[in-house]
């Protein structure tokens, strides 16, 4: 392609140089882009920085298509690229975070943390009709195996005769 020894007039440079300085740009503005909002860690395993790496043009891959289809968004703030990369990142935390806050037993500050940030467990619905299944009261500790085919009317939860109100109420939401 440049096997002569043309010179830019208005430079000096040699126009190979000129040409490769032309096609250069894109990748130092994704350079720039990498550094100012990157995930990378210091790391001394090089799949680790390679992940890193990927992570860091996946989200400016990401924001470009985004920016395409919605060029006006966010269009008066100078910190587009922070504010696409935070909501980016509670996008592909949401599911998880659904999913954890569905499990059963878990701890006491997880729960509250959860609930905190709009997690909260929802209850299973179950059917009316039909014999209700046997279970373990959720008061009574798993020693005494206390089942019954009771349930609370405001948690749905299993309650034993000791633990229910008149209303079949547990006493644990009556409190």
């Amino acid at each position: 392609m440049h096997s002569d020894n043309d010179v830019d007039q208005e430079s000096g440079k040699p126009v190979m140089i000129m040409d490769y300085n032309k096609t250069k740009a894109g990748v130092d503005r994704v350079d720039q882009l990498c550094h100012s909002y990157s995930v990378q860690k210091r790391t001394k395993r090089w799949p680790l920085a390679y992940f890193y790496n990927c992570l860091n043009v996946a989200g400016i891959n990401a924001q470009v298509v985004y920016m395409a289809k919605f060029p006006n968004w966010e269009a008066g703030k100078s910190h587009r690229r922070r504010l696409f990369l935070q909501n980016l990142g509670l996008l592909l935390l949401q599911p998880w975070l659904e999913r954890r806050a569905q499990i059963p037993r878990l701890n006491e500050p997880i729960k509250r943390a959860l609930e905190s940030c709009g997690y909260a467990r929802r209850k299973p619905q179950e059917a009316e009709s039909g014999p209700q299944k046997r279970r373990r009261c959720h008061i009574c500790p798993s020693a005494l195996d206390h089942k019954t085919p009771n349930r609370c009317s405001v948690c749905n939860e299993p309650c034993c005769n000791e633990h229910k109100t008149t209303t079949i109420t547990c006493t644990y939401c009556s409190e």
